[in-house]
């Protein structure tokens, strides 16, 4: 990773900490906790899992997806459309 990106992974996370401690502090973080210490643990992890697992699997097909449309960016940059009698030089 460059500087510039490690400065803006960081920026990403402190604005997303941001975001969250603002949701918290509107919806109460002591009600959360509550209602949490009163949740089946095993189930609060099981959320917690299929969260992380569901996040994994777009992140995965976000990246596919993306790399799909470089490929064919660069398929189409150097197809024959631009090698065509309107773009050559005279």
């Amino acid at each position: 990773m460059t500087t510039n990106q490690r400065r803006v992974t960081a920026v990403g996370f402190l604005g997303t900490l941001v975001i969250l401690s603002g949701i918290l502090y509107l919806v109460g973080i002591e009600d959360l906790l509550r209602v949490l210490s009163r949740a089946d643990a095993g189930l609060v992890v099981l959320v917690g899992a299929v969260t992380v697992g569901w996040l994994a699997a777009w992140a995965l097909g976000l990246r596919t997806v993306l790399a799909v449309l470089v490929y064919a960016s660069r398929w189409f940059g150097r197809s024959s459309f631009s090698t065509g009698p309107c773009f050559r030089t005279m």
